[in-house]
């Protein structure tokens, strides 16, 4: 187990405080990190770690936070943010009181930020929430820090659009608007039954399910990475009552209409050696 060690250098200064499930806890401690973003395997996303004792940079790239966490001696909370519209994506909890259940939050939602200053290699800013609910876990946290980006530079810059045939920073391109093909009945024939298969891997969160269902050049791109974060928040964004009212195909690709409890819109498929595969939509979430 990897022990709890600051690093010799100074990282940065934190003001705030977690309350989880009715106990608060100071947070002393901040580290910022460049972090490949799960969907553009070339691109560095903003990782802002607050912590109420010293955890190790190394600790923290190399994912042993759980270890640390199960002693009871930490809290902790990890939130990504993309640099270029400064969107809190996702984020982790580790909270002391809730180590002995073995209980660990993973999702979307788990942070407001503001920059108050964000370049390539520091940042300083505000990262909050109130009342935070998942599983049997209430988070409150409110935390102003000033830190340098560690583990190299962030992209500031949007991504660039997506060209067809071009891979698109390590993701697979998405096709262009299909021309012509057939109409496809209720359900959307084998598209559309694959479309409600991959919408049940999402809700289940097994990233082994779901990865079923991505294209090729996807799985590729995120092969050996921890997807767990970047899957959870899917969850908030694919609908568990989706129903295809039909669609067209041209045996290549698929452009399904979708109707859910979510929002409506078309969802587009691809067809692989191995099946029909989801590619994305425009359900008005």
């Amino acid at each position: 187990m990897s022990a709890v060690i600051a690093d010799a250098a100074d990282r940065g200064t934190v003001t705030g405080s977690m309350t989880v499930n009715g106990t608060t806890v100071q947070l002393h401690h901040v580290v910022a990190l460049a972090d490949a973003n799960p969907f553009h395997s070339t691109r560095k996303d903003l990782v802002i770690f607050l912590s109420d004792v010293p955890v190790s940079t190394s600790d923290i790239v190399k994912k042993n936070i759980s270890a640390i966490w199960m002693t009871g001696k930490l809290n902790a909370i990890r939130v990504e943010v993309q640099p270029w519209d400064k969107q809190a994506i996702g984020g982790n909890l580790w909270a002391a009181v809730l180590a002995a259940k073995g209980t660990q939050i993973t999702g979307s939602g788990m942070g407001d930020f503001t920059a108050t200053k964000l370049t390539a290699d520091h940042v300083t800013g505000h990262l909050s929430t109130k009342d935070y609910g998942m599983s049997d876990a209430l988070l409150s946290y409110d935390a102003t820090f000033d830190a340098p980006i560690e583990e190299g530079r962030i992209d500031l810059l949007a991504p660039e659009p997506e060209k067809e045939g071009d891979s698109g920073n390590g993701v697979t391109s998405h096709p262009a608007a299909m021309v012509g093909g057939k109409p496809l009945p209720a359900g959307g024939g084998d598209a559309g039954a694959a479309y409600l298969s991959y919408t049940k891997a999402v809700q289940s969160g097994a990233p082994a399910a779901i990865m079923k269902y991505l294209p090729k050049a996807d799985r590729d791109a995120l092969a050996g990475g921890d997807t767990t974060a970047a899957f959870s928040i899917l969850k908030d964004f694919t609908p568990k009552d989706a129903k295809v009212a039909g669609g067209k195909s041209n045996g290549t690709n698929a452009e399904l209409t979708v109707t859910s409890s979510l929002g409506n819109g078309v969802v587009t498929m691809v067809h692989e050696a191995d099946g029909w595969k989801y590619v994305n939509d425009t359900i008005n979430h």
